[in-house]
């Protein structure tokens, strides 16, 4: 065994948030990385998780299995890329996917987001009419200014995935767009973008749709400031925004209005 220290703490740190498993976020006393924990828990700790544990895709098992790349004893034969996706669901038409790319090296792959899909054990498939957002932040730093977002191709939505090597590796959300909040003005909920998973059921009770509205009630603990992102897609563009919200009593309630006279404004409630 190789005894010191952990060599990729980011990428463990996530790994222990999506898998939902009994391995923890966690170092020796006195030797915490305060700001790394705070990716995967709200302020009193809970942990912010999908609903379903974060599993291989599904076509790089059946490639791995049966391909001729991988034909040899390894460590001679290739190695599989590791792909992984989970899923968290709020609704039966609402559910945003997480997509962690690791140890990929010099390898570009499309992903067809109906593999996504499958490996979640999600019933939609992309011949239907919802579209979607796909967006990341760097998953070392978490610089939010550094956000790549992008609308996802209804027909033929793919996941673009570059070779990565290790200590780098890269998560994707893959969000649903709600269309017609505001005439021909479709919102894309990011949720909290210093999250692993920024949109969790441990943090998102509810989300009410309506015309020019669109709310989202949140819980944490009392005092806690939560910064909640949103979308705000036109003509194929998506701008970002923004709002701090301090939960009172357990509870608050972001409200993002939108009409044809003003711009788009988020305001929290709590």
């Amino acid at each position: 065994n190789v005894r010191g220290p952990e060599p990729y703490p980011a990428l463990q740190a996530a790994v222990a948030t999506f898998s939902m498993g009994p391995v923890a976020f966690c170092d020796g006393i006195g030797f915490e990385d305060k700001d790394l924990i705070m990716r995967s828990v709200n302020a009193e700790g809970e942990i912010l998780r999908p609903d379903i544990p974060m599993t291989c895709i599904d076509s790089l098992l059946v490639e791995e299995a049966f391909s001729s790349h991988f034909k040899g004893i390894w460590p001679n034969g290739r190695h599989r890329s590791e792909i992984w996706a989970s899923r968290t669901s709020l609704s039966e038409d609402l559910s945003w996917f997480q997509v962690m790319i690791a140890d990929n090296p010099g390898e570009y792959r499309e992903i067809h987001l109906d593999e996504v899909f499958r490996t979640t054990k999600h019933k939609h498939t992309s011949s239907t009419q919802q579209r979607f957002v796909e967006y990341s932040v760097p998953a070392l730093s978490m610089n939010i200014n550094n956000i790549s977002i992008r609308i996802l191709d209804p027909k033929g939505p793919f996941l673009k995935v570059q070779g990565l090597e290790l200590p780098d590796f890269n998560v994707r959300h893959v969000a649903p767009i709600i269309q017609d909040i505001a005439g021909n003005t479709d919102i894309v909920i990011l949720g909290e973008l210093s999250k692993w998973v920024p949109i969790s059921r441990q943090r998102v009770v509810n989300i009410v749709r309506a015309p020019g509205n669109l709310i989202v009630d949140l819980r944490g603990s009392s005092g806690e400031l939560v910064e909640f992102y949103f979308g705000v897609i036109e003509k194929d563009s998506v701008s970002i925004l923004s709002s701090r919200c301090v939960i009172r009593k357990d509870l608050a309630q972001l409200a993002l209005t939108l009409n044809s006279t003003k711009q788009p404004e988020a305001s929290c409630k709590s």
